[in-house]
């Protein structure tokens, strides 16, 4: 299956839109709740990818969007300096994922 090219009007209203929903106080109050998601979710795949088991993961979805993930064992000082920086990247980094799954036509 090839994919036709999105057309350049096209993809400048889709970063257009974009843009809206995340500098528009209205729309970043809806997408926070993702990038809050994906950025514990980032912690617990590198907590487990290090082998430290996951305990659970807090999400507060209050005024100030914030989260925290447990693992059960601490592991060394490396491994938590590893897991807190992909926190910080998780949420782009999902993003470049399914930005390659669209690109290849993965339904």
């Amino acid at each position: 299956m090839t994919q036709t090219t999105l057309p350049g009007p096209a993809a400048a209203a889709v970063g257009l839109a974009a843009l809206g929903v995340v500098v528009t106080d209205v729309g970043w109050q809806v997408v926070r709740h993702g990038t809050v998601m994906a950025h514990e979710g980032a912690h617990a795949v590198a907590d487990s990818l290090l082998g430290r088991q996951v305990e659970y993961i807090e999400l507060n979805f209050s005024a100030e969007q914030s989260g925290a993930t447990y693992p059960k064992n601490e592991g060394g000082w490396l491994a938590r300096i590893f897991a807190a920086f992909v926190g910080y990247i998780g949420p782009s980094s999902f993003g470049l994922g399914a930005a390659k799954l669209i690109q290849q036509g993965t339904p």
